[in-house]
Parts: structure tokens; C-alpha cells; sequence
């Protein structure tokens, strides 16, 4: 839960077409692999090779590679939220 000093605050970001939002938990960056080194080192590495997947496809690389680092040793949760900024969904007019 939070805790008594959390300060929420907000932060402004401009997106383009393209561009994809990458949210995560500290559980991802503090997994370690065997040799008990933490996930975090690899990470920026990790992202970079995933340039150009579509959301679902980026997610799933990533657990796999998180999975395989940690050989499937996973002591906290991992949660990723993948938004890429493209066109807007057509909608379609509601029924009266």
C-alpha cells in the first residue's frame, strides 16, 4: 500500500504517433538472475531491442526475457503496461 509520505504528483508528456508508454512496478527492475544481479542493468538494453513491436508483442518479449534471466525465479510481481500512440479508434455511433 502507500505509504504515509508518498506525494502523488503529475507530469506532464507529449506522445507522437508512434511513441510507446512503458509503465512498470519495481518488481521488474529489482528481479534477479542467477548470478544475483538485478534486472535493472539490462533493462535500457532490453527496451532498445524491442523498438518497432507492437504492445502485445513488446509485453510478451519481455517476460520472456525477464523469465529467462531470473530462470523463472519471479519473487515479487511483475505487471507491464505497454501503450503505443496511434490513431484514434473509429467509433461508432450509439443506438438511440
Amino acid at each position: 500500500g502507500l505509504r504515509a509520505y508518498f506525494q502523488p504528483g503529475t507530469h506532464e508528456l507529449t506522445l507522437r504517433k508512434g511513441d510507446v508508454l512503458f509503465l512498470y512496478p519495481d518488481g521488474l527492475t529489482q528481479a534477479r538472475g542467477l548470478d544475483r544481479t538485478y534486472f535493472h542493468a539490462h533493462l535500457p538494453d532490453e527496451l532498445a531491442g524491442l523498438a518497432g513491436l507492437g504492445p502485445e508483442e513488446f509485453a510478451a518479449a519481455l517476460r520472456r526475457t525477464l523469465l529467462e534471466f531470473t530462470a523463472g525465479n519471479l519473487i515479487d510481481d511483475i505487471t507491464m503496461l505497454v501503450l503505443r500512440v496511434g490513431d484514434s479508434p473509429l467509433r461508432v455511433p450509439r443506438k438511440k
